[in-house]
């Protein structure tokens, strides 16, 4: 259905100009580190050393460079993402935020949770991030271990009891949304006794109403996972038939730990080399992001999803969305 879905919408934008979004880039992903603190059933970061042996956090000096850049683009929303990489194991994470927001920047984050119980919330609360959310498995101990594959449960889950208590005594407007990565229905999620006992009663109504998303499906990052990969009642995704349109995601540029700068954050090919990564448009240590905003290489991607020839590495992504 979902697949239908998007076939369906990308036929209804068939004829529409979309060269029109090439002149902002509405928002930039930051990958503060490739260092992550889980190994997820459903994640290719298993998989990492075959392709990404190096592992860092971003220097003090690129990170001031990619945001003096994109403010000088008018830009006005970064996203913290934990796509590959947990931006909470950078221990200058809560300086960064700050530094964003200074600047002027809506400011987002996308983490697991897990290192919540050994931050400074009170500072982390004073932020003022714009969007905040928690990827995570259901609140069941055996059930999260089994699909993040660590023994860091009750971290998380004291750290988002902290957190969710911390927001009520400063008064402050922090949403929390919480996407589950389950292998059982969103319903049976929302009866478990952790999540009832300790989580439910400190969300606003709104948290309760709609920001509450469950997922049983996952993309294969480019064949790396694979269905025996995930436990009963996962599936992988199917992949959209159509793609006669420059994927949405292309619109957006993903800065990664080392200055690296991809058109797109949802896969990756499995070579070391950005020889072979055919969504690596620039290195921002060496141009500006205009110039690679501008540049043909992010132009050329999008011209090929209408020409046929989209990159070889977007033909079976599960994520696409017609833009």
């Amino acid at each position: 259905m979902r697949r239908i879905k998007t076939d369906c919408r990308t036929l209804c934008r068939m004829g529409k100009s979309w060269t029109h979004m090439e002149s902002i880039c509405p928002s930039l992903s930051i990958q503060v580190t490739n260092i992550c603190n889980a190994n997820c059933i459903f994640c290719a970061y298993q998989y990492q050393d075959g392709f990404c042996k190096a592992r860092g956090v971003m220097s003090d000096a690129t990170y001031e460079k990619v945001l003096s850049d994109y403010k000088i683009m008018g830009g006005t929303s970064i996203l913290f993402t934990s796509l590959v990489g947990e931006p909470l194991v950078d221990p200058k994470i809560i300086d960064r935020l700050n530094y964003a927001r200074n600047v002027g920047f809506d400011v987002g984050m996308i983490t697991n949770g897990v290192l919540l119980n050994r931050l400074d919330l009170e500072s982390f609360l004073k932020v003022g991030l714009c969007f905040f959310m928690i990827s995570t498995a259901p609140f069941d101990e055996t059930m999260y271990e089994s699909i993040y594959r660590h023994r860091r449960y009750s971290d998380l889950l004291a750290g988002l009891i902290r957190l969710l208590s911390l927001r009520k005594a400063l008064g402050t407007d922090l949403c929390v949304n919480l996407a589950f990565r389950s292998q059982i229905p969103g319903k049976k999620v929302r009866t478990l006794p952790d999540f009832c006992q300790h989580i439910w009663p400190l969300l606003t109504s709104r948290e309760r109403s709609k920001i509450i998303v469950v997922t049983n499906s996952f993309d294969d990052w480019n064949g790396q996972i694979r269905q025996k990969d995930l436990l009963e009642g996962m599936r992988l995704a199917q992949t959209p038939w159509l793609k006669l349109r420059p994927c949405a995601q292309t619109f957006q540029l993903m800065i990664q730990w080392n200055g690296q700068v991809r058109a797109c954050s949802c896969r990756f090919n499995g070579k070391e080399s950005i020889a072979g990564d055919e969504l690596f448009v620039g290195d921002i240590t060496k141009k500006s992001l205009a110039e690679i905003w501008a540049g043909q290489e992010i132009r050329g991607i999008r011209r090929g999803f209408v020409r046929g020839r989209a990159p070889l590495i977007c033909g079976d992504c599960t994520i696409y969305s017609s833009c």
